[in-house]
């Protein structure tokens, strides 16, 4: 028998701005802000609706947004609760300038657009609001929370090559751990 807690919290989603008001290199909190715009992660949707990536549709919002979920019992600050309340439509044709369009007309969705991270840590505002507390927001980093995106065999592969890597099979990285391949 083996028993297995998970806890939940439940909250609203309130985008990279609120994020960055502590996350941002002061003296409330570690600097994340900053690492986080020089990923991709931080341009995914950017790149997308501007006709960047190629192939890039209305169905890359669930993981390329913050809170995406369609269901209408989910009214919970997501991208598309956000982009129903001021009306905003996926761009029906994918070109330069959409994201910046967006960003004039639409500021408060640009807030919750590309993978931020409420994406992974969950919804943010009881974690904000109790200035911090981190019982409040999801703060692993195991290969789970990667996978929930990152795990489609026919595009986002890196899920599986993560399970058959010798990386899964560590504990963590660590020097000892890095250093029989990376050095």
């Amino acid at each position: 028998t083996t028993v297995v807690n998970k806890t939940f919290t439940i909250g609203n989603y309130l985008g990279i701005y609120y994020c960055k008001l502590c996350h941002s290199g002061g003296e409330i909190a570690p600097n994340k802000y900053d690492p986080w715009k020089t990923t991709a992660h931080s341009m995914i949707f950017t790149e997308g609706i501007d006709g960047l990536l190629g192939h890039y549709s209305e169905s890359c919002l669930k993981c390329h947004t913050v809170g995406y979920d369609t269901d209408t019992n989910a009214v919970n600050g997501g991208f598309d609760d956000v982009a129903k309340q001021y009306g905003w439509v996926f761009p029906a044709v994918l070109t330069n300038g959409n994201w910046e369009s967006m960003a004039l007309n639409y500021p408060l969705l640009t807030n919750v657009a590309n993978i931020q991270c409420e994406n992974c840590h969950g919804p943010g505002d009881q974690h904000a609001y109790s200035l911090g507390n981190t019982n409040l927001i999801t703060i692993t980093v195991n290969s789970g929370d990667c996978n929930q995106c990152h795990d489609a065999p026919t595009h986002h592969i890196y899920g599986t090559q993560w399970y058959t890597s010798r990386h899964a099979l560590t504990t963590g990285p660590t020097s000892a751990n890095c250093s029989g391949c990376h050095s």
